[in-house]
């Protein structure tokens, strides 16, 4: 398993490329990775004294005449995918025929710990069948250990009955538990995630009723307007997000009704379904409250006219692909009168997920 950062690992918009078979041994400590514009640059060196390095995927070739035709092609792939988060990369991956070492693709074992509390409420009836519901309810156990090394012979008897219920031989119960597990995994990291942004995008929806109730700004129904799409094309991300959820937590708590093999592979091909687009919303939308954060860390920072440059300039790059197809061209690039070049700040990359 490739040395890689737990912090890389995480991440919705990292992809270390030391886990994809390429040729050349130039990127083992390079990565793939999305700017606050959406747009997947190579990243060539990150630290603390040093920033981040970077540079777009085309202009590799340029600076690296050495680079096999079949790696330009990998990197070309993978720059157009809209999340690097493991479970998207698991999907994603596999249709674009690249092969990668299963291992690399799961959370760190510190993320693994840390999502164990948002688990808790898919995984406790399966936690109670198996080990009574007293164990379901213990605050201190691993669910992610019990689920991959199941204890037994404590819980032989139980664990039988599943098999049966399943109708799948006993010593694939433990598989089955892994897969349960994973499945609720996913979900718990897409809801962290979503809960990361939450805060952050509420200030920035007050933003956005300040611009469009401005007296100066409201002259300008281009600013107003194109101000007004960006914050739709969160909101639908945000209600798509919000209805998922829900449709897991419904389903979680109906597939312990009758439990059968086919409920919960169908539950499964529903999460599984469900992973790329919540990776790719997740992944912009922490990217985009990142930067608003960043930018505007206090409800003081910076008024009407100074927010909506920024949305205008920065917020809505690369949300095109996002948006409805009537929300297409969502307007014009502005300058606030004292901007002549961008801000440094508005083009800076984030690390470490959201």
């Amino acid at each position: 398993m490739a040395l890689i950062k737990d912090q890389d690992r995480d991440s919705l918009h990292v992809l270390p490329l030391s886990i994809i078979p390429l040729e050349s041994q130039l990127f083992q400590k390079m990565s793939l990775i999305k700017n606050v514009h959406l747009e997947s640059v190579v990243e060539l060196y990150d630290g603390k004294d040093t920033g981040s390095g970077q540079m777009k995927v085309e202009a590799m070739r340029a600076a690296y005449g050495s680079i096999p035709q079949a790696d330009m092609a990998k990197l070309e792939k993978l720059s157009r995918l809209k999340s690097y988060d493991v479970y998207s990369l698991r999907i994603l991956l596999r249709k674009l025929g690249i092969n990668v070492d299963e291992g690399e693709l799961r959370l760190s074992e510190g993320k693994q710990r840390e999502l164990t509390q948002h688990m808790r409420m898919f995984t406790r009836p399966l936690v109670g069948f198996i080990y009574g519901d007293e164990r379901a309810a213990e605050e201190g156990v691993d669910i992610i250990s019990l689920f991959a090394q199941p204890d037994i012979k404590r819980a032989r008897q139980k664990l039988m009955a599943l098999a049966d219920s399943l109708e799948i031989p006993l010593e694939m119960v433990p598989k089955f538990l892994e897969d349960y597990g994973d499945t609720f995994l996913s979900v718990s990291y897409y809801r962290q995630a979503y809960g990361g942004v939450g805060p952050v995008m509420r200030d920035f929806q007050s933003s956005i009723k300040e611009i469009t109730s401005n007296s100066m700004l409201q002259q300008d129904r281009n600013v107003v307007d194109a101000c007004t799409k960006v914050q739709d094309v969160f909101s639908d991300m945000t209600a798509t997000m919000r209805q998922r959820m829900k449709v897991f937590e419904f389903g979680s708590k109906n597939m312990w009704t009758q439990l059968d093999g086919a409920k919960f592979r169908k539950f499964k091909d529903l999460v599984e379904s469900s992973q790329t687009t919540l990776g790719g919303s997740l992944c912009a939308m922490s990217l985009k409250m990142d930067a608003w954060k960043e930018k505007f860390p206090d409800p003081k920072f910076g008024g009407p006219m100074k927010r909506a440059e920024f949305i205008i300039n920065d917020m809505q790059q690369g949300l095109e692909k996002f948006q409805k197809p009537q929300m297409r061209n969502i307007g014009p690039k502005i300058r606030g009168p004292k901007s002549s070049e961008p801000d440094k700040d508005s083009t800076r990359v984030w690390s470490g997920g959201a």
